[in-house]
């Protein structure tokens, strides 16, 4: 059957079309296309560079430190303490050890806080026993205290 009307298309190779349509997607780069470096662009790249080389500088000190392991360098007292004082006075490490110190010192004096108060519990008795909650004044700041927690 013909279809009038439609222009008759030259029949293209499948394998051409494929090559053709990426022909011009591509379209190639323009003189007015702007190209752009970053302003990190050097450092980024001296980063590079060191890394590359870093793997071969440190492997004399990789060597030294496998071979003190082995030997058991690092289980004496004095190695050890000599890691954990580096290891604390590093800045990264600086803040926390001080918070953990302030936590510690908390910790301490709540320790000391008994955990009952009995002197606390014989005031507030004798306080009930004598009906000085059960005045007004008493009810309404109970109920004023109580609204404010909740608040």
């Amino acid at each position: 059957m013909r279809i009038d009307g439609l222009p008759e298309q030259p029949k293209i190779p499948q394998a051409n079309q494929r090559n053709a349509a990426g022909k011009d997607r591509d379209g190639g780069a323009r003189p007015a296309d702007p190209v752009e470096i970053s302003r990190d662009a050097p450092e980024i790249s001296g980063l590079s560079e060191l890394a590359k080389s870093a793997p071969e500088e440190l492997a004399s000190r990789v060597s030294e430190i496998r071979a003190r392991m082995e030997s058991g360098f690092y289980d004496t007292r004095a190695a050890r303490q000599k890691i954990a004082d580096a290891l604390l006075s590093s800045s990264g490490l600086r803040v926390e050890v001080e918070d953990i110190g302030q936590f510690k010192a908390a910790m301490d004096k709540l320790k000391k806080v008994p955990e009952t108060r009995e002197e606390a519990v014989a005031s507030a008795r004798s306080k009930v026993q004598s009906g000085a909650f059960d005045t007004r004044e008493a009810l309404a700041n109970t109920a004023q205290r109580m609204i404010e927690e909740l608040a």
